[in-house]
């Protein structure tokens, strides 16, 4: 797969209002070469989130993308959740696909597909 043969930045980043506070926030995968390691990080107006983890080997298969608020359906429920404010989508393309979301203080996830 060359997910991103013609631009090495392609679905490295998203931006929305991920809070819901009507400011842009951004979501970004940011790469730990000591560790081996990449995360999934959003930086809105409460301050800096990680919001997953995992081996630097899937880089070149994952991205994030916006999932712009309105109703979200999965492979097992249609319009089973309603995004009130901005998502990102942490997929691994070939394999899952998964929602986090504002939900209170904190963001929650969504497993859309494996």
């Amino acid at each position: 797969m060359r997910l991103r043969r013609n631009d090495a930045s392609l679905y490295l980043s998203a931006v929305g209002d991920f809070d819901g506070d009507g400011v842009q926030d951004v979501a970004r995968l940011q790469v730990n070469d000591a560790r081996r390691l990449y995360a999934l990080l959003i930086t809105d107006g409460r301050g800096q989130h990680r919001l997953a983890e995992g081996r630097l080997s899937y880089l070149p298969r994952i991205g994030v993308a916006l999932r712009e608020r309105g109703s979200v359906s999965s492979e097992w429920e249609p319009a089973a959740l309603f995004l009130r404010a901005d998502g990102i989508d942490l997929i691994v393309f070939e394999a899952s696909d998964v929602l986090h979301y504002a939900c209170s203080e904190t963001y929650c996830r969504y497993q859309i597909s494996d």
